[in-house]
């Protein structure tokens, strides 16, 4: 019975995120991006408090001040810089690219975890990761795809690399923080963080977008 739960779940999940993509491309002709952001990021968060409260009881381990301002650096630039750039590269690009793009994380991370936290570089999962993105680019644009090299969609194009580029810095250096003092507390803060400056980050963008 169990055996279909876990697939059931990732389709699920890969369902909802895909669909990011094209709500967002459509919705920001009428609303801020970056606020529906803030909502969902904050609809995230807040369940978390008394699971973060709870946490800390449990486990009351002391949280240095520089420990806390990486993590909220780290909020920064997964959060905060992630929504900014993908709205942004969506708004010069198309939601087709936007999908696949932002799904070149896997890529970023086998290339970069060896470099910043010395993990081990396997050619093998490489070689996985790239036939997966091939995967990716012919469900994505039924074999027909125009990744533009020329005016905003190139501007476009590498700015959503930009984005893959940030959610994978976050993913990376998230890591040793979750040893440290746990998922919760870890995610808490980080998504917390990134989720206050998206606030402001409305405000400054409102020339761009509704």
């Amino acid at each position: 019975m169990k055996s279909w739960k876990a697939p059931l779940m990732l389709v699920t999940s890969m369902i909802a995120w895909g669909s990011l993509y094209p709500i967002s491309k459509h919705l920001m002709v009428t609303i801020n991006p970056l606020f529906t952001s803030f909502l969902r990021y904050s609809i995230g968060v807040l369940p978390m408090v008394p699971l973060f409260i709870g946490e800390r009881r449990k486990h009351p381990v002391p949280i240095p001040g520089r420990e806390f301002l990486s993590m909220a650096l780290l909020g920064a630039i997964g959060i905060t810089g992630f929504a900014l750039t993908l709205f942004f590269g969506i708004d010069l690009s198309t939601a087709s690219n936007a999908a696949l793009l932002s799904n070149t994380q896997p890529i970023f991370a086998a290339v970069l975890a060896p470099l910043l936290i010395g993990e081990v570089f396997d050619p093998r999962k490489l070689t996985g990761i790239l036939i997966g993105l091939a995967g990716i680019v012919l469900v994505t644009t039924g074999g027909s795809f125009d990744i533009g090299f020329t005016g905003s969609s190139l501007l476009g194009n590498i700015v959503l690399l930009g984005a893959a580029l940030c959610m994978t810095l976050y993913n990376i250096f998230l890591k040793a923080r979750i040893r440290k003092f746990g998922v919760i507390v870890a995610s808490f803060v980080t998504m917390g963080f990134g989720t206050i400056l998206l606030f402001p980050c409305k405000g400054f963008c409102r020339a761009k977008f509704p």
